[in-house]
């Protein structure tokens, strides 16, 4: 079969118009290609055969002899170019086509083409009315009112983490990855003995700067867990004093109404017994006595509470105070190390300038 090919934009030029020179399907209607059969009646056309309509009267040659003059057009088009880009050396690549596959045809005019190329072209020069205007001003976009924006971010409820305190060698840590380093290389205490012979191995081994930031971390963490529980001892303490003492003056109350009913019976009546009353006043400062006892106890026990508090946040104190020294000295001796080796070396290279 012959060799067709496809036609770019840049090989056609707008004076040229045979190319645009095929078949129009209303020339099937002109007496040119109509024929009867036996009995005189006109003959229908032929139906569409891969894009192009044959009428019946056709044969065999007259399709070659279309095809050839296809052929012709796209030789004398090949010739005529200027010397091939890139471009077109890609659009004058032969491919081998069928009849079938000429299935290019202008919707207004059906005019059978080569390409979709050579189709677009004949669009815009043959029917610029129907080729789509574009403005050259962007349009603005806007969104949709009915269209909601959600947020991308995902509201999500986090609970404060525990700390978890390790059985072996009481370390506290803060946060779920140091734990599962930890676990695996540190097995549960069995004795006092075996805490003493076998020492723990942390998966996390910190030195120097690392180090001191890692205590200072978990001692703050540990003040406030401290101050936290303080505060909530405290706050129980001073209801369970409240209600206690909301009690004894309930009951102070109640013996007073209780004496001044009694006093005014008493003073209703003639005689009136003064060690009745001497009783009931003495039974009153009683009470009083074991009320103003009791918030001494409690006050003594809020105290001694507190002055346990604190002792134990001055030991952690202490504590931390004494880590950091260590440390620093540690790193003291190194610097001080160091700084040694390098006068020594500051020394032998003077000698040595001497010398020369």
């Amino acid at each position: 079969m012959a060799n067709l090919r496809d036609f770019s934009s840049d090989e056609v030029s707008s004076d040229d118009e045979s190319l645009f020179e095929c078949i129009d399907i209303d020339a099937t209607d002109s007496n040119e290609f109509k024929s009867d059969d036996e009995n005189g009646k006109p003959v229908a056309p032929a139906p569409w055969e891969g894009g192009i309509m044959y009428p019946s009267s056709y044969d065999s040659t007259v399709k070659e002899e279309f095809l050839q003059q296809l052929l012709e057009q796209d030789k004398r088009r090949r010739n005529v170019a200027a010397t091939p880009t890139h471009e077109r050396d890609q659009a004058t690549l032969e491919v081998s086509r069928t009849p079938e596959e000429f299935k290019e045809r202008c919707e207004y005019c059906d005019f059978i083409f080569l390409g979709e190329e050579t189709l677009d072209l004949h669009v815009q020069m043959k029917h610029p009315e129907l080729v789509p205007t574009v403005n050259p001003v962007a349009p603005t976009v806007t969104a949709a009112p009915t269209i909601e924006q959600e947020s991308r971010e995902v509201p999500t409820k986090r609970e404060p983490f525990k700390p978890l305190k390790c059985e072996r060698c009481n370390r506290v840590f803060y946060g779920q990855v140091y734990w599962d380093r930890h676990v695996p290389s540190c097995r549960p205490v069995t004795s006092s003995e075996d805490k003493e012979k076998e020492p723990c191995n942390c998966g996390i081994k910190l030195e120097g700067e690392e180090k001191l930031k890692q205590i200072a971390r978990n001692l703050e963490r540990e003040l406030e867990i401290i101050d936290d529980i303080h505060k909530d001892e405290l706050i129980k303490q001073t209801h369970e004093a409240n209600d206690k003492l909301g009690e004894l003056e309930r009951m102070l109350m109640e013996k007073e109404r209780s004496h001044t009913n009694d006093i005014l019976s008493f003073a209703k009546s003639s005689g009136i017994d003064h060690s009745y009353m001497e009783a009931l006043l003495n039974e009153k400062e009683s009470i009083i006595k074991q009320r103003d006892e009791h918030i001494a106890g409690l006050e003594d026990d809020l105290t001694l509470i507190d002055n346990e508090f604190k002792a134990r946040l001055d030991s952690k104190d202490e504590e931390f105070e004494t880590r950091i020294n260590e440390i620093k000295w540690f790193h003291y001796d190194e610097i001080s190390k160091k700084t040694n080796d390098i006068e020594e070396q500051r020394r032998m290279i003077e000698e040595k300038q001497n010398q020369i």
